[in-house]
């Protein structure tokens, strides 16, 4: 079975060029056949032709194609099955939206097929930001099939085993229609819009791994007293510039805050942060 979409307007001249073509051939046939034209011989082989020739500006246009139980097409009722699930597995408790989410939809809107593929990367992403947190494999990882990442993932008990399956059928989704199976433009961006919901609580519980000390100490007012009034020797690299750079400060803890504060503005990254203790301060002093 093939189901053929309404017609656009710069489809039409096509069309009727074809279609042209196509009746000048018939007439011709017609009349050879009529007149007995011994060199013009019409046969299964000339039909075939003359519909395929017919056929052309049609090609483009199928929508799906179906043999037997095999359907090249993603149906909505799928979609649906899998969002519902999403929205099961993954409810809403985010302070932010994901950081690429407005992108991905407008990308869908435009492109389905090319704003799938930028869900499916940052499914992969956002998975393999989880997985260094608790294992520092970067380097190894980098090579891994999606279902390798999510069997990684599932190991780390950190994301709930149906709600890595239900990640999964997403994801499946997107690489069939990456790889060109047929759905509707609504659909994709329910899937988009799902896709951003699974990505905000990815995004959540790497903030929640990352912020999580791995050691806490109670000290006293004069502790903090000792931090808020010490020189801090900090470390910073421009990497991405012609000639990377290393820079070294020493900052009081108020010039230490602001950097922190608008160094994403910036391309100077933080590498090191080291209180300068007093015996520190005394000996270069004496060096001056």
């Amino acid at each position: 079975m093939i189901v053929l979409p309404k017609f656009s307007i710069s489809k039409i001249n096509l069309k009727n060029i074809i279609a042209t073509l196509v009746l000048v051939i018939a007439l011709f046939f017609l009349i050879a056949h009529t007149l007995n034209w011994t060199n013009v011989t019409i046969d299964t082989t000339s039909l075939l032709l003359l519909i395929l020739i017919l056929l052309i500006p049609f090609v483009d246009l199928i929508r799906k194609i179906k043999y037997g139980d095999f359907e090249a097409e993603i149906s909505s009722k799928e979609v649906q099955q899998t969002i519902n699930k999403v929205n099961d597995e993954f409810p809403t408790t985010l302070a932010h939206a994901y950081e690429f989410g407005e992108e991905i939809l407008e990308l869908v809107k435009s492109d389905s097929q090319l704003g799938l593929a930028k869900l499916r990367f940052e499914f992969e992403k956002s998975i393999k930001r989880i997985i260094n947190l608790r294992k520092n494999q970067s380097d190894i990882i980098k090579y891994y099939s999606f279902r390798q990442l999510t069997d990684e993932l599932n190991k780390l008990n950190v994301v709930p085993h149906e709600s890595i399956l239900t990640l999964k059928g997403i994801s499946n989704l997107t690489t069939r229609a990456i790889h060109g199976e047929y759905i509707k433009d609504e659909d994709a961006i329910k899937i988009a819009q799902s896709g951003i919901k699974v990505l905000n609580t990815l995004n959540e519980i790497y903030q929640e791994l990352a912020y999580k000390p791995i050691e806490k100490t109670t000290i006293s007012m004069d502790d903090v007293e000792s931090y808020e009034q010490a020189k801090y020797r900090v470390t910073t690299i421009i990497p991405y510039v012609e000639n990377p750079i290393k820079n070294v400060y020493i900052w009081d803890r108020d010039t230490l805050y602001d950097f922190l504060a608008d160094s994403g503005d910036f391309a100077e990254v933080p590498i090191s942060i080291e209180k300068i203790d007093e015996k520190d301060k005394t000996n270069n002093s004496s060096k001056k």
